[in-house]
């Protein structure tokens, strides 16, 4: 068990590949091209906004832990994700490295703030700074696929 800094949501991404994979029409292709781009997009933009929050709560980068969901759709695109994170920079560790770091001793997250990765849950319960919220396509991903388009 441990504190998660990255979540991105990508089992947002799941129910939007089943409806594109169920029937195969031209535009469930483009659908799929979609969500193929879009969750390395979002995947990278809440990895640079980890980092950055880390920043400015921290003072410095704080070793992450990343949240990744068993789906289809998922294993599709995990390979593009993470060696994007790569060619970030971004260097494996085990979470027990991770959660070596001070920063996950140091905080004990209060009961309300479940579901919220450490770093929201700092800012929410003591107003710390961060950068601008990233927030997921979720209306983009529920109108993939739908009958018609």
């Amino acid at each position: 068990v441990a504190e998660v800094t990255i979540d991105f949501g990508d089992w947002a991404w799941q129910p939007a590949y089943a409806r594109c994979t169920a029937k195969p029409q031209a535009w469930n292709e483009a659908g799929i091209r979609a969500l193929d781009e879009s969750f390395v997009q979002w995947g990278w933009m809440f990895l640079g906004w980890n980092d950055a929050t880390a920043k400015l709560i921290y003072g410095r980068r704080v070793p992450q832990v990343l949240l990744i969901h068993a789906t289809d759709f998922t294993a599709r695109r995990l390979e593009a994700l993470l060696s994007n994170y790569e060619r970030a920079g971004v260097e494996w560790i085990s979470v027990e490295q991770a959660l070596a770091d001070e920063v996950y001793r140091q905080y004990t997250p209060p009961p309300e703030t479940h579901g919220d990765s450490l770093f929201e849950q700092v800012i929410r319960t003591s107003d710390a700074p961060h950068a601008p919220w990233v927030v997921q396509p979720l209306v983009m991903l529920e109108a993939l696929c739908v009958d018609g388009g």
